[in-house]
């Protein structure tokens, strides 16, 4: 059990000689309770000292995990070439916004020929077919053309548009539009550049790795690694405190989602899954990140905040206040330790108060006091 505790250092003790003062209390004045070595002596007006009260609380024990930050598997947008050809421009870098519709590469390709021409065959045989169609319906209306004559016009022109319609679907299929002979490929949705891949000049081939991803970084996943000792302890739905070295003093919150259902082999861990807002962007992906699993506990303890422990000898105290001239160290046993509050049972009561400011001093005092009796 790793527990946080004050202590002390040779210069504060140093320091210590003109903190207390006495008070010239008559021993019939004082109170039974308090060691007659602590009750002789009052706290100096220039000791500032501040106190809390003891409270009986559900325990909140904090787990420790590792992990890292990665995008939103729901708002990630990668673009992977589904031709070969190459890359003749490119209007973005890393970490870029880009909006939807905003044109992201250039692509020349030999397949591009082929598609470019019968598309503008296409496009040639609809207007073609148009002029037919009105020419033929003024015909048909002066009783001109038949009825028959009509239809084949009409058809005409429906075939030309689905010629023009498989064409622009294929260009849709490779990721773009085709303008000047040349593949424009166009972001489909707003968000952050968060992968790169490509540079002008290069030779893509179709079905290879990603050219280029975008994300929402408005929400991120974190995923947690889980030791098999931890297993037992950690639980889907269980609310978490993530802090990050690049923001120290900064906590994000949220709850474990989900658990993978297998280990993984390299890293032999369970991994779970942490859905998080992410205010500001501070979360970028590949972050690394320490996770506190809270768990809370089934049975009250007392509690007292851990600033308010001082560890010496060993051994874990508080100071016990009960007026300026009366207080007493106590001795706890602590059942577990988070960075807010120690856990305890015995040595105070619900409702004592303790010193939460300048402890340290007025312990070392009492602890010499008491050792001169």
């Amino acid at each position: 059990m790793k527990l946080m505790y004050a202590t002390l250092n040779g210069l504060t003790l140093a320091l210590l000689g003109g903190l207390v003062l006495s008070c010239n209390q008559k021993p019939e004045q004082q109170t039974q309770n308090v060691p007659q070595a602590d009750s002789t002596h009052c706290l100096a007006k220039e000791v500032t000292t501040q106190t809390t009260e003891v409270k009986a609380t559900t325990p909140i024990q904090k787990i420790s995990l590792t992990g890292k930050v990665n995008y939103n598997p729901d708002k990630v947008v990668r673009f992977v070439p589904l031709i070969d050809g190459v890359v003749s421009k490119v209007n973005f870098a890393l970490g870029d916004y880009v909006k939807k519709g905003q044109v992201m590469l250039e692509l020349r390709s030999s397949e591009l020929t082929n598609l470019s021409t019968d598309l503008k065959t296409a496009q040639a045989t609809l207007r073609t077919a148009e002029r037919n169609l009105a020419s033929v319906k003024e015909m048909y209306e002066d009783k001109l053309a038949t009825e028959k004559e009509l239809v084949v016009a009409e058809s005409e022109v429906d075939v030309a548009k689905q010629s023009i319609i498989k064409a622009q679907e294929t260009l849709n299929l490779y990721g773009g539009s085709l303008e000047k002979g040349v593949l424009v490929v166009k972001a489909v949705s707003n968000g952050y550049v968060v992968e790169k891949n490509i540079v002008v000049g290069q030779q893509v081939e179709a079905g290879t790795d990603a050219l280029f991803t975008i994300s929402d970084l408005k929400q991120v996943w974190v995923t947690a690694n889980i030791y098999t000792g931890q297993l037992g302890q950690v639980k889907e739905g269980m609310p978490v405190e993530i802090t990050t070295t690049a923001y120290p003093n900064t906590v994000f919150h949220g709850k474990i989602s989900r658990f993978s259902n297998v280990f993984d082999p390299n890293e032999r861990v369970l991994k779970a899954q942490i859905f998080l807002d992410n205010p500001g962007l501070l979360l970028k992906p590949e972050m690394f990140v320490i996770i506190r699993v809270k768990k809370t506990g089934n049975e009250t303890t007392m509690a007292v905040p851990t600033q308010a422990v001082v560890f010496d000898e060993d051994r874990y105290f508080v100071v016990k206040y009960q007026d300026e001239c009366n207080l007493e160290l106590v001795n706890l046993t602590p059942l577990f330790q988070n960075s807010d509050s120690t856990y305890f049972h015995g040595g105070v009561r619900v409702g004592d108060k303790i010193l939460t400011k300048n402890q340290l001093l007025v312990y070392n005092q009492l602890k010499q006091t008491k050792a001169a009796h």
